[in-house]
């Protein structure tokens, strides 16, 4: 989620309650129908059953492993003070991760790293520019109390945009960057986590990458036209493509037309085979959701008409998760299976989930 989104949904202040088991499958955040009742982090099994409140904060991502999660609160009576914090949940123990972060916290496959976006600010608190910072976890939270970020790439200018996404083998990360040459659309980059600068450009105007073992699914971006009753307005329309980290084997993968304020098909999660991708149809406001043949392009919307954003695929590949409802209000999360068919409802008031490697949906 971008930081429009968080501060829009922010509410409540960090307040850590007792020890979990010592592992989980699934993290989310309650979304209350009263906007003055703050917001929980809760931990689950895979169907959403023996839910554990651990946080009260207003974004959550829990660890590959199932063993942490990190999640932000505001720091401050601002809406824009964050405070990001780690749980360890066997020990119940706790690390801050300070306030730099203004983004949900991304974790490498392995556990062992999160990303999040940075910002600078000058003096009067306006936001100059937008990087990327990297914390490195420890296995155990046991007599830590702080970790520090490293600015992987620095705030500046435009800068680093909120999407990013780690290898499969944790090694590198491909993000998106403003350059004021790019006229307002990112560029895909990939880089080494040992080396920023090392970093190659894979696509142009490019961001949301979702990487798995066939490549990296991304939204191309472009500036167009498109009929608004009498008159022509302009919009950012996007098509999916896959590229090799490398830069090499980019190919389009949909061919939609704009229409309206419609934003274009976007992807976020791999299948385990690799032949789809969980996503749909952006809109203004909305998203329908669906999943995208790799081979053929076809979109399959299976829900359409409110915010729908699928988050991953089960590991025999069958279902998707997802959280649906109104951007800022009480969502559902529920299942779906990969050809349509009725919902599976694992938590009403709920958004955000997060899960771990071989959720079992």
């Amino acid at each position: 989620m971008n930081r429009k989104t968080l501060i829009a949904l922010a509410a409540g202040s960090a307040a850590l309650a007792a020890p979990a088991a010592a592992s989980a499958a699934m993290a989310y955040v309650t979304t209350p129908r009263n906007i003055n009742t703050p917001r929980q982090v809760v931990v689950a099994n895979d169907d959403g059953t023996s839910p554990r409140t651990i946080a009260r904060a207003m974004e959550a991502a829990i660890s590959p492993d199932g063993t942490m999660v990190a999640y932000m609160a505001n720091s401050d009576s601002s809406a824009t003070g964050f405070e990001t914090s780690l749980v360890e949940l066997a020990s119940g123990a706790t690390a801050s991760l300070g306030s730099a972060c203004v983004s949900t916290p991304v974790w490498s496959p392995n556990s062992r790293t999160i990303a999040c976006q940075t910002q600078s600010a000058n003096a009067r608190g306006f936001v100059t520019g937008n990087g990327l910072g990297l914390y490195s976890i420890p296995t155990s939270l046991s007599g830590v109390s702080s970790l520090a970020i490293t600015n992987f790439i620095a705030a500046r200018g435009n800068g680093v945009d909120y999407s990013m996404a780690f290898s499969p083998d944790s090694a590198s990360i491909a993000y998106a960057w403003k350059t004021n040459s790019s006229r307002g659309l990112p560029n895909l980059y990939v880089a080494p986590l040992s080396n920023a600068s090392a970093r190659v450009q894979v696509l142009a105007r490019a961001g949301g990458p979702v990487w798995g073992t066939p490549g990296i699914a991304a939204a191309q971006q472009t500036n167009v036209r498109v009929r608004m009753g009498r008159s022509m307005v302009r919009t950012v329309h996007s098509q999916v493509w896959v590229v090799q980290p490398d830069g090499t084997g980019a190919r389009r993968i949909t061919s939609y037309r704009a229409r309206s304020l419609t934003t274009g098909p976007f992807a976020t999660a791999w299948s385990p085979a690799g032949t789809l991708l969980a996503g749909g149809i952006g809109g203004q406001d909305q998203a329908d959701l669906g999943v995208i043949s790799v081979a053929s392009g076809a979109v399959r919307v299976f829900r359409r008409g409110t915010l729908n954003t699928p988050v991953a695929f089960s590991a025999d590949g069958q279902r998707i998760l997802y959280s649906t409802g109104v951007d800022g209000g009480p969502q559902t999360i529920a299942t779906i299976g990969v050809g349509g068919g009725t919902p599976r409802v694992l938590v009403r008031n709920a958004a955000d989930p997060s899960v771990t490697t071989g959720w079992n949906g």
